[in-house]
């Protein structure tokens, strides 16, 4: 019989809520709904994918764009 970690169960749904959350707002609202006293607790259950950094450039950088004339 396989032993499992009841608690490990609950530390993946942190780890992909938070992460899934984290599409949608900043991190100091992950760190208020997680409940954590610190930033640097709620940074080790983030991890932003790649699609979300390369939209987040995207949105920079049409901000940073002059309107054009004309």
């Amino acid at each position: 019989k396989i032993k499992t970690d009841p608690d490990a169960g609950l530390h993946t749904l942190r780890h992909t809520f938070l992460t899934e959350a984290g599409e949608y707002t900043d991190a100091f609202t992950l760190q208020y709904i997680a409940g954590h006293d610190t930033i640097k607790t709620t940074m080790r259950y983030v991890h932003p994918r790649a699609e979300s950094v390369s939209r987040a450039f995207g949105r920079i950088n049409r901000k940073k764009k002059p309107a054009q004339s004309a």
